[in-house]
């Protein structure tokens, strides 16, 4: 049972909802004005390297089971992403562009329309597709639909290496279903039962001093090797 102290900063309290919108508002506009520069140029670059369509939108499930639109740079050549629901380090649909904004993350970026809409917050469960949402056992499904889901996850620095394990797996969406996905959400659950708004500055100073740090790759690989493993998946 959850103590007094995070019952009362759960975000199934209005008034935390209310803060944490007012977060998410002024820190997803102050990043795109701060940003623009920056998207506009990767949006040029993307429209003479590859050409059209420069974002790429996808299906999401968002709290309570809406669904939403999830935006990004399009980091994969056209129709790759029907071939499996993930796409590892070495996937050949990546385009050369899409490597790099993935490795750097800087295809994510255009989310921040999303948490300004209020699709997502900016610190919270990352956004599942269906599919995922319907591999996962009930009662962990009704508790991450409980939570709008965030452009950065709490678990990203651990996870941040995952498409470069997937690719050393022989069937990688089903590696990703059946050990990653539970192992992520089970995390991110977790440090979401007591949230507070310095919880959530904490998360996004710590993700953005870290996340191109050589360490944080090499701990994200350890881990990610250290999770148990079905013979038959990841072998």
């Amino acid at each position: 049972m959850l103590s007094a102290n995070k019952q009362k900063n759960s975000l199934a309290d209005p008034g935390a909802q209310k803060r944490k919108r007012l977060f998410d508002l002024f820190f997803s506009l102050s990043a795109l004005i701060l940003l623009l520069p920056a998207l506009l140029t990767i949006a040029c670059l993307l429209l003479f390297l590859q050409g059209r369509p420069i974002f790429y939108r996808e299906d999401r499930v968002g709290r309570n089971g809406d669904p939403f639109s999830i935006h990004k740079f399009r980091t994969m050549k056209a129709g790759s992403h029907l071939r499996s629901s993930v796409a590892a380090s070495n996937d050949p649909g990546i385009t050369t562009t899409g490597v790099w904004l993935k490795r750097l993350r800087l295809d994510e970026l255009p989310q921040l329309i999303n948490v300004l809409k209020g699709d997502m917050s900016m610190v919270g469960p990352r956004p599942v597709s269906q599919k995922h949402l319907s591999s996962l056992d009930p009662q962990r499904a009704s508790a991450l639909l409980a939570i709008k889901p965030g452009m950065i996850s709490p678990a990203a620095l651990l996870f941040i290496a995952e498409d470069d394990y997937l690719s050393t797996v022989s069937d990688a969406e089903a590696v990703y279903i059946k050990i990653l996905l539970p192992a992520k959400i089970q995390m991110q659950l977790g440090c979401q039962e007591s949230w507070s708004l310095a919880g959530d500055v904490l998360v996004i100073t710590d993700v953005l001093w870290r996340i191109w740090r050589k360490q944080t790759w090499t701990d994200s690989g350890e881990y990610l090797n250290s999770l148990e493993k079905f013979d038959d998946l990841a072998n």
